[in-house]
């Protein structure tokens, strides 16, 4: 019986480990700028346009382009979002793609590749497979309109001072389980 306990609570400890997150835009509507920095990432223009958020952009509040120099030829611009820590389950939504739209996005984890996914037609990118991903390459190739991103969501992991906070607490678990069985050899 205590194993099992020790078991649960190492399952419960481990499965906070993550929490569910999303890219937040709430204070940021209607933004055009480079780079644009939210409370979990950083998100850049790397072609020397401005990263654009809001309804302007594309249509929903929750997202952004990467808008072309100028911002004559629209969202056809390449960036990244850097995130601040490790992110996994990451799923976003591509809007906005048009015939001639195509975008490569590639997951990193530090400099290491991890894969890419090509965006020709709106919908779900699903990015889970990949597992740990730090940074978000956006290689955009389109010759109409181009694409935006929203809905971002995520497990995020913890900051990196709460995982001594957690070791801390399975030692206190195996030194409490360690005493018991002292306890109850010296008691037979």
């Amino acid at each position: 019986m205590r194993y099992f306990a020790l078991i649960a609570s190492l399952w419960l400890g481990l499965s906070g480990l993550a929490s569910a997150a999303t890219l937040d835009f709430s204070g940021v509507q209607n933004f055009s700028g480079n780079p644009l920095v939210l409370a979990n990432a950083t998100i850049t223009d790397l072609s020397g346009g401005n990263v654009l958020v809001g309804l302007n952009a594309i249509g929903q509040k929750d997202g952004f382009c990467f808008l072309s120099i100028g911002g004559n030829s629209g969202c056809q611009a390449s960036g990244e979002i850097a995130f601040s820590n490790a992110v996994s389950s990451l799923m976003f939504d591509v809007v906005g793609a048009q015939f001639g739209d195509s975008v490569t996005i590639s997951a990193f984890n530090g400099a290491t590749l991890l894969g890419s996914i090509v965006a020709t037609v709106d919908g779900l990118k699903d990015f889970s497979a990949f597992g740990a991903i730090t940074r978000l390459s956006f290689d955009d190739n389109s010759t109409n309109g181009g694409v935006g991103y929203a809905t971002f969501a995520f497990d995020a992991t913890p900051l990196p001072g709460t995982l001594p906070l957690f070791a801390t607490g399975l030692g206190a678990l195996g030194l409490l389980g360690w005493r018991r069985k002292r306890k109850a050899q010296a008691v037979a």
